[in-house]
């Protein structure tokens, strides 16, 4: 089906409009990443590090030996894993890392 030419001239605009936008729009996003570049260039200043030594004290006597805990009771298996009887586990996240390094730490042994 034909198209009329009022159709066809209504079509070329838009393309023409469409065209030039977005030769528009790529100048200002150039445009854009340059005016970035030079804000990040000039605008961070190398900070300013100055290490000042305060003065240095003697050090204090060591502290009183605490009480010794409780002897854990349970089994200890070949890679010197202790498995206590009647107590339980108990793990904050805080602990959790560590934890989970040793445990990993302790398999990576194992493979080698």
């Amino acid at each position: 089906m034909p198209m009329s030419k009022e159709a066809n001239n209504s079509l070329l605009s838009e393309s023409v409009v469409l065209a030039t936008s977005i030769a528009y729009t790529k100048k200002e996003v150039e445009k854009l990443k340059v005016e970035f570049s030079e804000l990040i260039e000039n605008s961070i200043p190398e900070p300013i590090i100055e290490v000042v030594e305060g003065p240095q004290g003697k050090v204090g006597r060591a502290g009183p030996v605490g009480p010794r805990g409780k002897k854990v009771e349970g089994k200890t298996n070949d890679d010197g894993w202790v498995h206590p009887d009647k107590e339980q586990l108990n793990i904050s996240y805080n602990e959790a890392i560590p934890y989970h390094h040793e445990v990993i730490k302790n398999l990576l042994n194992r493979i080698e």
